[in-house]
């Protein structure tokens, strides 16, 4: 159980918790390495997806080389999770997903949306936050 924040870092489950202040659905997209069909979603604005439930087996499904060049697997465990400005997430549907308007995410200024997957989810970190992103560039260590 672990909370990831470098771009490239991904999770994969059977079922997640995307935290979001703003969605935009993509387009369908069919990934032929595993011959299914996947509604890409790009969330924005401090976004977070948790794993609900494990894959069974506990094994990375995506081929991460035709979505996105990674270094290392994805996150498979419960409980871990990605949090950044920019999200990218592949659900296993043929339509949009649809959030709920609620205290999730919530700030004092900005209202938070949330959605619960309830089919196979693959989340990217596509734009970490600015302050990870200033430390490495001033040479900072992050804890």
């Amino acid at each position: 159980m672990g909370t990831f924040h470098q771009v490239g870092e991904s999770i994969e489950c059977e079922s997640a918790k995307i935290i979001f202040r703003k969605i935009i659905p993509v387009k369908l997209v069919r990934l032929d390495s595993v011959k299914k069909s996947f509604f890409k979603h790009e969330c924005d604005r401090n976004s977070t997806a948790e794993i609900l439930k494990e894959l069974n087996p506990k094994i990375a499904i995506i081929n991460k080389v035709e979505i996105e060049p990674l270094k290392k697997g994805s996150n498979l465990d419960s409980g871990d999770q990605i949090a950044s400005d920019g999200i990218t997430v592949y659900h296993e549907s043929k339509i949009p997903l649809k959030p709920d308007i609620g205290g999730e995410g919530r700030t004092s200024t900005h209202t938070g949306q949330f959605v619960i997957t309830k089919n196979f989810t693959y989340a990217v970190i596509k734009i970490p936050f600015q302050h990870i992103i200033n430390a490495l560039n001033s040479g900072k260590k992050i804890l």
